[in-house]
């Protein structure tokens, strides 16, 4: 039987090494496996129009340390890619590549990659049913970019799925195209100032987010922008030590929350809802302020909280900012004292 080799890094420059093997395992069994170590890469590394490529490397055997790739202490101890190329620089661009998967890898910008992994199509492609899974980014203003910010109208109706991220840059995620039926999220363990910045989107789900920390200034999900239809995003299983934990606000924005831990207190406000957002919360609980609220003329924001607990009675745990602005609760108690808030 064929027994795929294992390529390892060579202590040098390896973009053309690892060209070159997406290369023929495109015309072959479509599976670059990778050894431990660290890749350095110095331009960018291209997937285009390759349908079930998948990019495998090794995980992290130290929980301890940051990621699937690198330890802060300077260890190799996964499989990772350095940035040694031009400041501002895409590391791995996949163009209209269906059923793409990158897992167990470390992308490392090293403070001068401007995106580490860009996901896009060309007229006529999809990049349907991409998947990331065991990875983590750091060092880069972005991390993982879906479409580009200078096309925001792609109709291109992608589904990406991203499982078990570790977020590490000035923006973890940003989503750009604007057609995306769904794109599915679950365990993002967000370092990022923004953790995941939706600006165009279709239905978008997140599940067991996790934004740890004392950064006050961090924000894990920027809702700023819609699709062409209404927009939609589900958060579930997530919990907030400091930061802000949502921003909304944009034409037919509908966010529904659950099961979510402000662990926060007094180290920020989790939500910031902007106008025309329609925020839903349920079996929630609450160690201080719930959200802030600024609406508009003609476009409220919106808040309803279901069957949760609060730190302080309702009227005090809602921040309005304007007189455009709504909120309703229902179901929701003060915390410790079984009290209708």
């Amino acid at each position: 039987m064929y027994e795929q080799s294992i390529i390892q890094p060579s202590g040098g420059d390896d973009t053309r090494t690892i060209q070159t093997a997406i290369e023929r395992a495109a015309a072959g069994e479509g599976i670059v496996r990778l050894g431990r170590g660290v890749f350095h890469i110095s331009k960018t590394v291209t997937i285009s129009q390759i349908a079930g490529l998948k990019v495998i490397g090794t995980g992290c055997r130290d929980p301890s340390n940051f990621g699937p790739g690198w330890s802060e202490k300077g260890r190799s101890i996964g499989t990772c890619f350095y940035w040694s190329g031009p400041r501002g620089g895409t590391m791995f661009d996949v163009i209209a590549s269906p059923d793409t998967a990158l897992k167990h890898v470390m992308f490392d910008g090293r403070e001068r990659a401007g995106v580490l992994v860009e996901l896009d199509t060309t007229p006529g492609w999809c990049t349907t049913a991409a998947r990331l899974e065991h990875v983590a980014v750091q060092g880069a203003e972005v991390g993982i970019q879906l479409g580009r910010p200078s096309q925001p109208f792609n109709d291109n109706n992608d589904i990406f799925t991203f499982e078990s991220l570790t977020l590490k840059c000035d923006t973890g995620v940003r989503i750009c195209n604007d057609q995306s039926l769904c794109h599915r999220f679950s365990y993002v363990d967000n370092y990022s100032r923004v953790g995941i910045d939706i600006r165009q989107g279709g239905c978008i789900t997140i599940d067991r987010l996790l934004q740890s920390g004392s950064n006050k200034s961090r924000v894990g999900v920027a809702f700023s922008g819609g699709g062409i239809n209404a927009a939609t995003l589900s958060i579930t299983n997530a919990r907030l030590e400091a930061g802000c934990l949502l921003t909304c606000g944009g034409a037919n924005q509908i966010v529904d929350v659950s099961s979510y831990c402000d662990a926060a207190g007094q180290n920020g406000v989790p939500w910031k809802i902007g106008p025309s957002a329609l925020v839903s919360v349920r079996a929630s609980s609450f160690q201080g302020p719930i959200a802030e609220l600024a609406g508009a003329p003609g476009a409220r924001a919106v808040l309803v909280v279901h069957d949760s607990a609060l730190a302080k009675p309702s009227r005090d745990s809602i921040i309005y900012k304007n007189a455009h602005a709504y909120a309703a609760v229902e179901g929701v108690f003060i915390q410790w004292t079984n009290q209708p808030a």
